[in-house]
């Protein structure tokens, strides 16, 4: 059985503004734009998640939703969990071992460093500072995902927005 992960840094985000933190910034125009990018990139694949875990950050929200809407509105469960914000990239693991096994494709919408390293246990480098609305996807010949630390595993890809706007 394969299961396929996707690992998406969130879309470009406003600057901080004073009075509100981090967690409170919000996508930007060309954060929405490149976003739809991936979107296009992912809908020629047909690419449907069954889950997206989200950091709980407005901006990361704010992408997972445009995500899931685009790909997967009738099917995909949404679920937004604090672990992803500044966190060790190896809480990521605790996120996919409680997943159900029938859950086939799983997204993770989160911030660097951490989506970088993650993608990088897995490959043994990391992805160049993975830019906002990046995204990497890896599949895992496992029956559950948590067989997937040591299992075989294969990147399907990795790409960016500037990359798409090349190749769209």
């Amino acid at each position: 059985m394969k299961k396929t992960l996707t690992l998406m840094r969130h879309a470009k985000a406003s600057f901080r503004v004073p009075g509100h933190s981090d967690l409170e910034r919000t996508l930007t125009e060309e954060g929405h734009k490149r976003t739809e990018l991936v979107v296009e990139f992912l809908r020629k694949r047909d690419y449907r998640p069954d889950i997206i875990i989200s950091s709980h950050a407005v901006r990361a929200v704010e992408t997972a939703a445009i995500m899931g809407r685009a790909l997967n509105p009738e099917r995909v469960e949404m679920r937004i969990d604090r672990r992803i914000y500044r966190r060790d990239s190896g809480d990521f693991y605790d996120l996919l071992f409680g997943l159900p096994a029938e859950a086939s494709h799983i997204m993770i919408v989160g911030h660097n460093p951490d989506i970088n390293d993650f993608a990088g246990r897995f490959f043994g480098h990391d992805f160049d500072d993975l830019p906002t609305s990046g995204i990497v996807g890896i599949e895992f010949d496992v029956q559950t995902w948590e067989d997937m630390p040591l299992a075989a595993h294969k990147l399907l890809f990795y790409t960016t927005p500037r990359l798409l706007r090349t190749v769209l």
